[in-house]
């Protein structure tokens, strides 16, 4: 359950308040005398100012949870605690000709208890088994999900919300697993984004610097920081040509450090690049090339299923590679619906020293009908 006030004073302020509950049911529950709550409140300010060739703004959101379990069965469950955050930053843009300029800047921190529900659960679920080529080795051996899986196969993804922070891998997303309510996290982070106003192309850049608000485990904190960055590039536009060509590119690198005993040491990159022609009226052809590599260590957590604490922590090591060459042909109908048949090929590699041999390659066929409502 939730609801949200939001109030207009003007175009230049606005605010607004939210409230967010998720709670157990008497009946729907096993066991009729435990009990979960869990309460969010926060609120969001906007301030903007605008000029001819100018646009200024100030924008900040804060507040606070509680997370509450108790079970008259075995009362060593039980377990309440409150938390915070706030996220407050300036934004601006600069109009010169064709062009639009927008940077902004913020600072957050994220408590290490702070719990949301609706903003923390995961969108994949990252240990659960694919089900396509599930098994490899002569069906001896689970092949573990990738990157092309989390890109392709839905029945990864949560259909529910997870009342507790569920694992993750940590080489897909170390930084911000949880997204921006990602706990126990503070710091910097600055964004650069550059359009052109006849939809020439589009220029985009994220940097993020961050740690940990207190340790997990060790009085040593981990630091992160991560680089993204995408291009667009429609040629058919400068070129002033009627058939559409255009030209996508990305780069997101991750880094994850901690020194002292129980060191980490995590590094992960991905590079992709797309071409789309369109070769007959309606028709395009389409190219794409992605890769994944990820290397080192981290210290994954264990959590509580009823309090969600950190109980206990395992050294996860990785040192893979991943390849994806797709191409294919698409047809649209309108705008809102095209049908698709693309071909990808997926080159797998485990480096870890093992007993095992987990490499792989995938070729695989799509044909799929796309309608958007």
């Amino acid at each position: 359950y939730g609801g949200r006030v939001h109030v207009i004073q003007s175009e230049f302020f606005e605010i607004g308040g939210n409230l967010t509950g998720v709670s157990d049911l008497a009946g729907t529950v096993r066991d009729s005398i435990m009990q979960f709550d869990n309460l969010t409140y926060t609120s969001d300010v906007k301030l903007k100012y605008e000029m001819d060739k100018f646009e200024l703004g100030l924008m900040g959101e804060f507040g606070s949870s509680n997370y509450s379990f108790k079970s008259e069965k075995n009362k060593r469950r039980n377990a309440s605690y409150d938390d915070y955050f706030y996220d407050a930053g300036l934004r601006g843009a600069y109009k010169p000709g064709n062009f639009i300029i927008g940077v902004d800047g913020s600072y957050r921190e994220v408590g290490a208890q702070f719990s949301s529900p609706g903003a923390q659960t995961r969108r994949i679920n990252d240990y659960a088994q694919s089900s396509t080529f599930d098994q490899m080795n002569n069906n001896t051996t689970i092949r573990s999900q990738t990157l092309f899986d989390r890109l392709s196969n839905d029945q990864l993804y949560n259909q529910s919300i997870q009342p507790i922070l569920k694992p993750f891998l940590p080489e897909y997303n170390n930084l911000t697993p949880y997204g921006l309510a990602t706990p126990n996290r503070k710091g910097f982070t600055g964004n650069l984004v550059i359009r052109h106003k006849e939809k020439f192309g589009q220029l985009s850049f994220t940097s993020e610097n961050l740690t940990e608000m207190i340790g997990e485990g060790t009085s040593e904190l981990r630091k992160f920081s991560g680089l993204r960055g995408g291009a667009l590039i429609n040629i058919d536009r400068i070129l002033k040509i009627k058939k559409a060509i255009s030209v996508t590119g990305g780069y997101r690198n991750e880094m994850t450090s901690r020194t002292g005993p129980i060191s980490v040491d995590l590094n992960s990159t991905i590079i992709d690049a797309g071409l789309t022609v369109e070769v007959l009226k309606s028709v395009d052809l389409m190219g794409g090339y992605k890769t994944f590599t990820g290397n080192g260590n981290e210290w994954v957590a264990f959590r509580n299923i009823y309090s969600g604490l950190i109980t206990d922590y395992y050294n996860y090591k990785v040192n893979s590679t991943e390849d994806i060459v797709s191409f294919g042909l698409r047809y649209r109908f309108s705008n809102r619906s095209f049908f698709t048949g693309n071909y990808q090929m997926i080159t797998y590699k485990n480096k870890l020293e093992t007993s095992i041999n987990q490499n792989y390659n995938i070729d695989q066929l799509f044909l799929n009908y796309t309608l958007v409502f």
